[in-house]
């Protein structure tokens, strides 16, 4: 999936997704089902079209199937429009974790991502504290 990503396969991502697919992130909007998760993943990619994920560590938990978690670096520059904010070339690169839920068919029903939004801001020059 990180892989789909990396290569802004929204399509071959989605592919392996369950149909009622949830996204929960801080800055992103939550969306539920392909349709919205296609779109929501859409604007991340025009907004970083060189958005790329470096694993850092991987955890899958035995004792209950159908979860991973991996902390990541997570790198982009902000080539497009992201909430109101013109493009303007800047890059980020923040630690973040995602964590990956599976269905019996081993489908992603649910994807959480932690991340520190205004850590991104920063480094975009979008927000100044």
């Amino acid at each position: 999936m990180i892989l789909d990503i990396n290569n802004g396969e929204i399509s071959n991502l989605l592919s392996k997704a369950a149909k009622n697919i949830e996204i929960n992130s801080v800055g992103l909007e939550t969306c539920n089902g392909k349709e919205q998760a296609h779109r929501l993943l859409s604007c991340l990619f025009q907004s970083f079209p060189d958005l790329f994920i470096d694993p850092l560590t991987f955890l899958s938990n035995d004792d209950k199937d159908g979860i991973i978690m991996s902390e990541v670096n997570l790198q982009g520059r902000q080539m497009g429009w992201l909430n109101g904010n013109p493009p303007h070339g800047k890059k980020f690169s923040i630690n973040s974790v995602l964590v990956f839920e599976f269905d019996e068919y081993m489908k992603v029903k649910i994807i959480r991502i932690y991340y520190d939004l205004r850590l991104i801001y920063r480094q975009l020059e979008i927000l100044k504290f």
